[in-house]
C-alpha cells in the first residue's frame, strides 16, 4: 500500500485554493510543474517502523509529518510558515523523538543574515524544545546558527551537538558565559541538560566524530589580518584515547588544493577525504596514528570524485559518488552494491538507486529510486524477508504525465574542446526546427546532471528543446576546467554556451529564430551576458536571480566576513567591465525578463533592480517581476507557478 494518494490529497488540498485565487489553473502544466517536491526531505527511524518526513504547504509553508509503516496514516507534527522560517531537514533522535532544523533570512538594519535553528520534538508533535545554546538578553552578539549535529547516540535521547556559543556580559552578576566559538556538547533532547565535550574554540569551523561518538578531527578556518575570512581551513586531528590535537592537513577551498576529510572509519583508524590527484579530485584515506599515511583509494581518469558514499547509524564509507554522463556510485561494500543493482533491474525502467537510511541493525532500509523521466519515490526494504514497499512519490501530481528523455550530449567550442552537456526534446516529437532554450546552470561552481529537472521539463513539455551545458568554469570535471571561473573568465564560459547554440542549429534542432538564453543565478548571469556578448543569437532572455554587475557583487559583501574571498574570486581588471551585463545593455537587442525574491542572500535584489532600470533607460524591453519575503530559491509552489506561466507567456509573445 502506498501514501501517494494521501499525499496527493494534501497537495492538493492545500494549493487548490491559492493556485485558484491567483488565476493559476489546478492541474496546469504550470501548476503540475512548478509545485515544490512533495518530499522535501524524508528520514527513517532506527526501529525501521516509522518515516518522518517534509512536505510543502500551500505557497512557502513547510509541514513535518509522521508516519507508522503499520497503518500508513501520514499525522502532522509541526508547521512552518516560511515567513521567513521554514524546516529544512528532520531525524530521529530515537524511536519517539525527532531534531528539526528551520532556517530563515532576516533584515538587519538593511543587511540580510541567514539563521538556523534546531529544534527537537516528540513524534506527536509534544514537548518542543530548543537545542541551541540558551538565548540571554547579556549575549555580546548574535547567534545566527545554532550549530549542527555531529553524531547521533544509539538508544538515548542525547546527542553530540556542535554548538555556537555566544559570550554575556552582566555587570550585576559575576557569573558571566565567556565561552566563545563552536564547541561540542552532549546534549539531551528532552531535559536541554548539556555536557561539555570540546571546548569552544573561536575560529573552529567544524568537528569530525568517528560515529562512535569521540571526537578525532577539528577544523579551524584561517582569518586574515582585516579579520575576514580566509580561503582556507586547517584540520588537527587526536589519536585514539588523546585529547592532545596534532597537525593533519590545509585545505584551500579557493584553489581546492590539500586534503579535506569527510568521515572517519573507527575500526581502521583513518580518515576518509578527498584531494587532488592528477589533476582530478581523488578518494584518499589517511592513517590517524601519528604517521599520516596517505593512500589513493579511488580516483576516475575523466572525472572529479564528488564526495563519499556514507551507510548505517555510524556513516560508515561505503563508496564514492561521481558524475560522468551519469551520477554513479562506486561501492567499496560489494553486499550493496549487488543489492543496488538486483533492486534497479527489478524496478521499471532500471532506475537510479540510492541507499537514503537505514535502522540501527541495518535490516530495513530507506531507498530512493528515479529517472529522468521519474522524479523520484521512495521505498522501504526488509532484507529479512525480501519485502520491498513503495511508500512515496516525490512529484506525485506528474504520475500521470508524459516527461521527456534526457540525453547526455557533447559538441565542440569554438578551440575544438569538447562541451558536454544535456539535451531533453519535447516527448514524442522528432526534435526538428524547435524553439529552443539555452539554459546553463548556477554557480559557476557547480555542474548540471543526468536525472529529473522541473524547469528543463516543463519546457520540454510545452514543446521546447532544451540544451544544458556543462562550460567550463563547471565542477566535476578536473581542475583545469574548474580552476578559472565564470566571471573571471568570462569569455570562455559565454562562448561554450554560444557554441551549443551553434550545434543545435546546425544539427537542425533549433529553429534559429526562436532561441531562448534562460537561467538562474550565474545561469542568469550567462543569459544576460549571452544577449551583450551575442546580441543577434537569442530571441528572448529570461534571468531568475542573476548576478547583473561584478563591481556590485563585490560590494554586496562588503559587510560579511567572506568579503576578500568575493574581492579576490572576482578580480579586476578590464573583465569587471566587460563582464558586467548591467554596464553593456546597449549591446542587447533581445527584449529581458527578469525575476528575483527580495530575500535574497546570494544575490541581491538590486542586481535585477538596476539591470531593469538600466535596460529601460537605454530603451530596451524590459520586464521585472519581485516576489516580496522569497529567498534565492524561491521557495513557493504558487511563485513558481506564476513564474513559469509568466515565462511561458513572454516567449509565446518575443517568439513569434
Amino acid at each position: 500500500m502506498r501514501l501517494v494518494l494521501f499525499l496527493l490529497a494534501i497537495i492538493g488540498v492545500s494549493t487548490s485554493a491559492h493556485a485558484q485565487s491567483d488565476d493559476i489553473k489546478l492541474n496546469s502544466p504550470e501548476w503540475l510543474f512548478g509545485q515544490r517536491a512533495a518530499i522535501q526531505d524524508i528520514s527513517l527511524s532506527p526501529d525501521g517502523k516509522q518515516v518522518v518526513f517534509i512536505a510543502p504547504g500551500p505557497g512557502r509553508d513547510s509541514r513535518v509529518y509522521h508516519v507508522s509503516l503499520d497503518d500508513k496514516k501520514p499525522k502532522m507534527i509541526t508547521v512552518s510558515s516560511g515567513n521567513p522560517e521554514r524546516a529544512t531537514w528532520c531525524d530521529f533522535v530515537s524511536n519517539t523523538r525527532i531534531a528539526c532544523r528551520l532556517y530563515y533570512i532576516n533584515d538587519d538594519g538593511g543587511v540580510l543574515l541567514s539563521n538556523g535553528e534546531l529544534i527537537a520534538l516528540d513524534i506527536d508533535g509534544s514537548d518542543l524544545k530548543p537545542l541551541g545554546q540558551k538565548r540571554s538578553f547579556y549575549s555580546t552578539g548574535r547567534r545566527q546558527f545554532d550549530g549542527y549535529i555531529v553524531d547521533w547516540l544509539p538508544e538515548s535521547d542525547e546527542v553530540l551537538m556542535a554548538w555556537n556559543f555566544v559570550p554575556e556580559v552582566n555587570a550585576g552578576s559575576k557569573i558571566n558565559r565567556t565561552a566563545e566559538g563552536l564547541g561540542v556538547v552532549k546534549l539531551n533532547s528532552k531535559t536541554g541538560r548539556w555536557k561539555g565535550v570540546e571546548k569552544a574554540r573561536r575560529f573552529a569551523s567544524n568537528y569530525i566524530s568517528d560515529g562512535k561518538g569521540n571526537i578525532r578531527i577539528v577544523g579551524s578556518s584561517t582569518i586574515r589580518a582585516t579579520g575576514d575570512s580566509g580561503s582556507s581551513i586547517r584540520y588537527s586531528y587526536r589519536l585514539p584515547d588523546s585529547k592532545k590535537l596534532l597537525p593533519l592537513s590545509n585545505y584551500d577551498f579557493s584553489t581546492r588544493k590539500g586534503f579535506q576529510p569527510l568521515a572517519i572509519d573507527a575500526a581502521k583508524n583513518v580518515t576518509y577525504g578527498l584531494e587532488l590527484h592528477q589533476g582530478r579530485m581523488a578518494l584518499f584515506s589517511v592513517t590517524l596514528d601519528g604517521n599520516l599515511k596517505k593512500t589513493l583509494l579511488y580516483s576516475h581518469p575523466q572525472v572529479d570524485v564528488a564526495t563519499v558514499e556514507r551507510f548505517g547509524q555510524d556513516g560508515r564509507v561505503v563508496g564514492v559518488v561521481y558524475a560522468d554522463e551519469y551520477v554513479r556510485t562506486e561501492y567499496f561494500d560489494k553486499s550493496l552494491e549487488s543489492l543496488a543493482g538486483q533492486l534497479s533491474k527489478a524496478l521499471p525502467g532500471n532506475p537510479a538507486i540510492s541507499y537514503v537510511d537505514s535502522s540501527e541493525d541495518e535490516r530495513k532500509l530507506l531507498l530512493h529510486s528515479g529517472s529522468d523521466r521519474d522524479p523520484g519515490r521512495y521505498y522501504v526494504f526488509d532484507r529479512d524477508s525480501k519485502q520491498l514497499n513503495e511508500i512515496m512519490l516525490v512529484r506525485p501530481q506528474l504520475e500521470n504525465v508524459s516527461l521527456s528523455e534526457v540525453k547526455p550530449v557533447t559538441y565542440k567550442a569554438a578551440d575544438g574542446t569538447d562541451i558536454p552537456g544535456y539535451l531533453t526534446l519535447p516527448p514524442g516529437k522528432e526534435g526538428k526546427n524547435l524553439p529552443t532554450i539555452v539554459m546553463p546552470h548556477g554557480g559557476p561552481e557547480s555542474r548540471d546532471v543526468w536525472g529529473f529537472d522541473w524547469l528543463s521539463q516543463y519546457f520540454a513539455h510545452l514543446g521546447y528543446a532544451v540544451l544544458q551545458p556543462n562550460f567550463r568554469g563547471s565542477s566535476g570535471y578536473g581542475q583545469k576546467w574548474f580552476e578559472t571561473n565564470g566571471f573571471r573568465n568570462w569569455e570562455v564560459a559565454i562562448g561554450d554556451i554560444k557554441a551549443g547554440s551553434d550545434w543545435l542549429i546546425k544539427q537542425g534542432i533549433a529553429d534559429p529564430e526562436r532561441m531562448v538564453a534562460m537561467g538562474w543565478s550565474y545561469g542568469g548571469y550567462a543569459a544576460l551576458q549571452s544577449a551583450t556578448t551575442y546580441p543577434d543569437r537569442y530571441a528572448a532572455i529570461v534571468a531568475i536571480a542573476p548576478v547583473t554587475d561584478l563591481r556590485m557583487l563585490v560590494e554586496d559583501s562588503r559587510r560579511y566576513t567572506n568579503f576578500a574571498n568575493v574581492r579576490e574570486y572576482i578580480g579586476t581588471g578590464p573583465h569587471v567591465q566587460s563582464g558586467s551585463p548591467m554596464q553593456n545593455v546597449a549591446n542587447i537587442s533581445a527584449p529581458v525578463m527578469l525575476f528575483h525574491g527580495d530575500k535574497d542572500l546570494n544575490v541581491a535584489v538590486r542586481h535585477s533592480r538596476r539591470m531593469d532600470q538600466a535596460l529601460k533607460g537605454a530603451g530596451k524591453n524590459s520586464n521585472l517581476v519581485i516576489y516580496e519575503g522569497l529567498d534565492h530559491g524561491l521557495p513557493d509552489g504558487v511563485a513558481r507557478a506564476k513564474m513559469l506561466r509568466d515565462i511561458s507567456d513572454f516567449l509565446n509573445t518575443s517568439l513569434k
